[in-house]
């Protein structure tokens, strides 16, 4: 399917690819959560309705572990950015490293995610109408104080110490290459007058600080976008977490038997977000990294999409030369 250089295959980033499926994955579980049990009580298909909701934990606790990993195999790749840029890459530069690695987190993530398949039971309500009969419900474990305590270091792992993780990686990273970019422009300064005389050499330092300025640019950009999706939809998630756990009387209506249409709202704002930050993730990485930009284009249906319109373009070119004489 994806036409690649032997030599370019070598650099493939296995944790942007992993990124990729697991953005891929959480899409697929929130469509299975939401989209469909919507869609079976529209056109009242029993079937669909009683399998989506058989498997609703599980789905559930795949996208909990999905969203969990996301950040995780981001701190991964921008921390072996930072190696590179450092100078300091080892087994990261290698494809095992990569995949031992990426194996390591997401082990360590499903076993702190499982849990979550004993919290919660789905009841049938015999007395409502079929498509409205059942509903997941907290079983007894979820009230446990242990499992109360360990939810909220798992959460806390998962959207305030990656996010801060994150953001330390990505300053260094920019504060590198602005030292980087300070000592290239102080390199092409030293220069000495007799050698700018020569074009070869004048173009080669203007070149080498024009790479420095764009590696600053892309970087900055990359960072403040990606972060600031990942922010927009953990900060919000983070909140009603704590409410939930400290004072989930504020979640309730007046009646105090149903939630307050806010925290409906919100939450289903939360879900909106994490959905659109994966699905926008692989345009800021092909619009911001070259490497994978590279990729993307080197796939079939693209690369012949694009020798298709160079083709067309030359004949147009051909078209409007033969008129003109």
């Amino acid at each position: 399917m994806i036409a690649v250089d032997k030599d370019k295959d070598k650099d493939v980033l296995i944790r942007i690819m992993v990124l990729a499926l697991l953005d891929l994955l959480l899409c697929l579980t929130y469509l299975w959560m939401f989209a469909f049990p919507k869609f079976a009580v529209t056109f009242r298909l029993a079937f669909l309705y009683w399998i989506v909701w058989e498997t609703n934990i599980y789905v559930y606790t795949l996208g909990r572990m999905t969203q969990m990993a996301i950040p995780y195999v981001i701190i991964a790749s921008t921390a072996e950015r930072l190696a590179w840029i450092t100078g300091k890459a080892s087994m990261s530069s290698q494809g095992y490293g990569r995949l031992v690695v990426v194996i390591l987190l997401l082990t360590s993530i499903f076993v702190l995610r499982v849990p979550a398949l004993w919290a919660m039971q789905l009841t049938t309500n015999a007395e409502c109408d079929l498509f409205e009969s059942k509903f997941l419900s907290p079983t007894e474990f979820m009230s446990d104080e242990r499992f109360k305590l360990f939810d909220i270091v798992v959460n806390f792992l998962h959207i305030i110490a990656s996010f801060l993780i994150l953001t330390v990686l990505n300053a260094i990273i920019v504060i590198k290459l602005r030292e980087y970019h300070k000592a290239a422009r102080r390199q092409s300064a030293l220069i000495s007058p007799s050698v700018l005389f020569e074009s070869h050499d004048m173009c080669t330092a203007r070149e080498e600080e024009r790479r420095e300025r764009q590696r600053l640019r892309i970087a900055i950009k990359t960072t403040v976008v990606i972060i600031s999706t990942y922010l927009a939809c953990n900060s919000l998630h983070f909140c009603l977490f704590i409410i939930e756990q400290f004072d989930p009387t504020w979640l309730l209506d007046e009646t105090g038997n149903a939630f307050n249409w806010i925290y409906v709202m919100l939450g289903d704002f939360v879900s909106i977000l994490f959905v659109v930050s994966s699905t926008i993730r692989l345009f800021i990485y092909y619009k911001y990294n070259a490497e994978i930009r590279e990729q993307i284009l080197s796939i079939h249906v693209f690369h012949t999409t694009k020798l298709i319109k160079t083709n067309n373009k030359h004949i147009v070119q051909s078209s409007i030369r033969l008129e003109e004489t």
